[in-house]
C-alpha cells in the first residue's frame, strides 16, 4: 500500500511556528502533514506541543557534507581570483579573508545546506505541497547571524525550480533600517575622549591591548605583564555599561566603549565605493559563468548578488571601522604590544596594521589547527585557518606539535611562528589536586572511570561541513553515547555543554533532546580546566579540547558515527585485532562504540603502568625564550 501523500512544513526558528499554528489545530494534521525542523530550539518548541517533527539527520548525510563542501570551495576559489580591497591604511588581507569567510563558510554553506535538506526530504517523501515561513528576501538581511532565515525564499526558489505547490506563511519582515547617526557621532564623540583619556592614564606605561577576553587571554595576559613593567592593561575584563563609564574616570578595567566605533561618513562613503566597484566585477564574472552557480539545479546567483549588496556590505564595513579606529588609536599612542585569539574581522586588520607599523602584536588562536591526510577536510582547515591561524600578525604562537605540522605546510608564512607550548590551554593539575576537584564536582560518581565529553557543534549560519558536526548530528552522537555508557558497568557520562552552542535554548529544553538514563548528567558551569583534570577519558568528533587532552596525558576517543574522518591520526578500534594501547582512538560506526569503549575502560583506564605509553608525540618542545622574541624584538 502507497503512502499517504502530505504536505510538508519546514520550520528553523521557534517565531516560526506561530505561522503554522493555523495547521497545527487541525483535526487530523498528523495524518496530513510532516513537519520538518531544522534547529533544536524549534524542535524543542515542538515538542512542548506534542507535535511529532522530522529532524535534519535523516535528510543531511555524509555525501551532502561532502558535496557542499566541494562547490562553496569551487565558488570561492572562482571568486577569490579577482579579489581585491583595500583602505587608505594598506590593510587589503583583511578585506579577504573576511569577505570570504562571511560569504563562504557562514552564509554559502547555509543556503547550500538548506538546499540540500530541502531536496532530500522531497525526494524521500513526495509531499503535494510545501508550506514555509515568510519569504525574506537576502537583499533585506542587514547583519547574517544566528537568527537570520531564508527557509522561505529558498523553498519558494527550490518549488519554482522543480514546479512543486508552494506556499509562504507569516508577514514579511520589513524593518526599515533606521538612520543611526545621533548614535554614531555620540559613539565617535565618546571613543574620541576615550583616546585623550588612555594617553593620560598610560603616561610612563607601555600599553597591552588584548583584543579579546576569552580563552584564557587574561592569564596570558598576567605573563607579560611580569616582564613589560610598567604597564596599563586594555580589554581584559567583561565589564558592564557602568563599569565601562566608570572606568572612564578611573583608567581601571581599562575598556574601550563598544569598540570599535562607526567612521566617518565621508571615509564610510569612499571604502564603500570601492566596495561596490569590486562587486560589479564580481557580477560580471557571475553572470558569464551561470552553471557553475548551479547547486541540485538551482540558481545560485540570486542568493549571491543579493547577499553581495547588503548582508556582506555591512560585515565588512565593521573590519573598516575597526581599521579606521586602531589607525586612531596607534596616532595617539603606539600599544607596546597587542594579543588576539583569532583574525577575524577588524581584528586581522588590526594585526595587519602591527606589522606594517612595527608594532608587537602575537595571535594565539584558540582553534584547532591539523594538517588533515583527508583531502577535503585539509583544505577546509586551510580555509578556516585564515581567519584563526594564518593571517598578517607579527608572530604567532605556535602551542602544539598539530598546529607545527600545519605551519610547516604553508609557503610563504607571513608571521614569524614561536613554539610557545600551549598558552591558552587547560592548565595541567597534579593527581592530590584533580582528585580533590574530582569529588567535589561528582560527589557521586567519583569512584567510576569519568568519559567526559566535549565538542562543538555549529548552526547552519556558522557550519563547516564535513569537519564539524551539525547540531542534530551532535545530539545523536551524544545519545549514542548515552546508550553505550547505560551499558558498561561503572562508567558514568559527563557532557560538557556550551550553552552559546544552543543560543536562546534554556538547560531544560536542551536537556530534553537527550535520552533520559542515570548513567550521565550535564554541565554548563565551572571551568574547563577543572573537567579535563577530573576525567579518565575525552570523547570528541573535532575541536581544540582533543589536543589539550592529550597535552594533559588524557587519552582521547574520537567518535564518528559517519565515517568521515579522524581529526588527528589515532588508533582505529575497528582494525584493534592486536588489543594494542594508544593514547588517542577513534571508533568510526555507532555499532562499534559499546565495545570500543567498554574495550578501553578494561584494558587502558583500569590498568596500572600504563605509563609506558609515549606522550611526547602531543607535546611541544617550546622555546624558552619566545617571550623575550617578541618584547626585544
Amino acid at each position: 500500500m502507497n503512502k499517504k501523500i502530505k504536505k510538508l512544513i519546514i520550520i528553523e526558528h521557534p517565531y516560526q511556528a506561530e505561522y503554522f499554528e493555523k495547521y497545527f489545530q487541525e483535526n487530523n494534521f498528523s495524518d496530513n502533514f510532516h513537519v520538518l525542523a531544522l534547529h533544536p530550539k524549534a524542535q524543542a518548541l515542538l515538542k512542548s506541543k506534542n507535535i511529532n517533527f522530522l529532524n535534519t539527520k535523516d535528510f543531511f548525510k555524509k555525501e551532502d557534507h561532502e558535496s557542499i563542501l566541494k562547490k562553496g570551495t569551487e565558488i570561492s576559489n572562482f571568486l577569490k581570483k579577482d579579489f581585491f580591497l583595500s583602505d587608505s591604511f594598506g590593510v587589503k588581507n583583511a578585506y579577504k579573508s573576511d569577505f570570504f569567510r562571511i560569504f563562504h563558510h557562514h552564509y554559502l554553506n547555509y543556503c547550500l545546506s538548506i538546499i540540500s535538506i530541502i531536496n532530500n526530504a522531497v525526494t524521500e517523501y513526495n509531499p503535494s505541497e510545501l508550506i514555509l515561513p515568510e519569504k525574506f528576501n537576502p537583499e533585506s538581511i542587514n547583519r547574517f547571524d544566528l537568527n537570520s532565515s531564508l527557509v522561505g525564499f529558498i523553498g519558494a526558489l527550490y518549488s519554482k525550480t522543480n514546479k512543486l505547490e508552494f506556499k509562504n506563511e507569516g508577514t514579511k519582515s520589513k524593518k526599515a533600517l533606521k538612520k543611526r547617526v545621533l548614535k554614531s557621532f555620540i559613539h565617535r564623540t565618546i571613543f574620541k575622549a576615550q583616546i585623550i583619556l588612555m594617553r593620560i592614564f598610560s603616561s610612563n606605561k607601555k600599553i597591552i591591548w588584548a583584543t579579546s577576553a576569552s580563552y584564557n587571554i587574561p592569564r596570558l595576559v598576567e605573563i607579560f605583564k611580569k616582564e613589560i613593567n610598567p604597564s596599563f592593561i586594555i580589554g581584559i575584563s567583561r565589564p558592564r555599561t557602568i563599569e565601562k563609564i566608570l572606568s572612564l574616570f578611573t583608567g581601571k578595567n581599562w575598556n574601550f566603549y563598544d569598540f570599535p566605533p562607526p567612521a566617518p561618513f565621508q571615509k564610510t562613503k569612499d571604502f564603500l565605493k570601492n566596495y561596490e566597484k569590486l562587486i560589479l566585477l564580481l557580477e560580471s564574472n557571475i553572470k558569464l559563468n551561470p552553471e557553475l552557480f548551479l547547486y541540485n539545479n538551482i540558481s545560485l546567483i540570486g542568493l549571491v548578488l543579493d547577499f553581495f549588496t547588503n548582508g556582506l556590505k555591512n560585515e565588512i564595513l565593521k573590519t573598516f571601522n575597526g581599521s579606521f579606529a586602531f589607525d586612531k588609536v596607534t596616532s595617539t599612542k603606539k600599544p607596546f604590544l597587542i594579543i588576539s585569539n583569532h583574525a577575524s574581522s577588524y581584528h586581522y586588520a588590526i594585526g595587519e596594521q602591527c606589522k606594517s607599523k612595527k608594532i608587537k602584536a602575537i595571535l594565539v588562536s584558540h582553534g584547532t589547527h591539523v594538517l588533515s591526510k583527508d583531502i577535503l577536510a585539509k583544505g577546509i582547515w586551510q580555509d578556516h585557518a585564515g581567519y584563526m591561524f594564518h593571517s598578517d600578525f607579527p608572530f604567532i604562537s605556535v602551542q602544539t606539535p598539530q598546529s607545527l605540522n600545519f605551519l610547516n605546510s604553508i609557503k610563504n608564512l607571513s608571521s614569524i611562528p614561536l613554539k610557545t607550548g600551549p598558552l591558552i590551554f587547560s592548565e595541567q593539575k597534579n593527581k592530590e589536586e584533580s582528585l580533590k576537584i574530582r569529588k567535589k564536582l561528582f560527589p557521586n560518581n567519583y569512584k567510576n572511570k569519568i568519559v567526559l565529553h566535549a565538542a562543538t557543534p555549529y548552526s547552519w549560519q556558522y557550519f563547516l561541513p564535513y569537519v564539524n558536526l551539525t547540531l542534530d548530528e551532535y545530539v545523536e552522537s551524544i545519545n549514542d553515547i548515552i546508550k553505550a555508557v547505560d551499558e558498561i558497568e561503572n562508567l558514568y557520562l559527563v557532557i560538557r555543554l556550551r550553552l552559546k552552542t544552543f543560543p536562546g535554548m534554556s538547560i531544560d529544553e536542551i536537556k530534553s533532546l537527550f535520552i533520559k538514563s542515570k548513567s550521565y548528567e550535564i554541565r554548563h558551569d565551572g571551568e574547563f580546566d577543572d573537567f579535563l583534570s577530573s576525567c579518565d577519558l575525552l570523547i570528541s568528533y573535532s575541536s581544540t579540547t582533543i589536543e589539550e587532552a592529550l597535552n594533559s596525558k588524557k587519552p582521547v576517543l574520537q567518535y564518528d558515527p559517519y565515517s568521515r574522518y579522524s581529526h588527528i591520526e589515532a588508533l582505529d578500534m575497528q582494525d584493534n585485532n592486536s588489543d594494542e594501547l594508544s593514547t588517542i582512538y577513534y571508533s568510526k560506526s555507532k555499532k562499534d562504540l559499546k565495545t570500543s569503549l567498554k574495550w578501553i575502560k578494561n584494558n587502558h583506564l583500569e590498568k596500572e603502568g600504563l605509563n609506558t605509553l609515549s606522550w611526547e608525540a602531543h607535546k611541544l618542545e617550546f622555546d624558552k625564550n619566545w617571550i623575550y622574541k617578541i618584547i626585544n624584538n
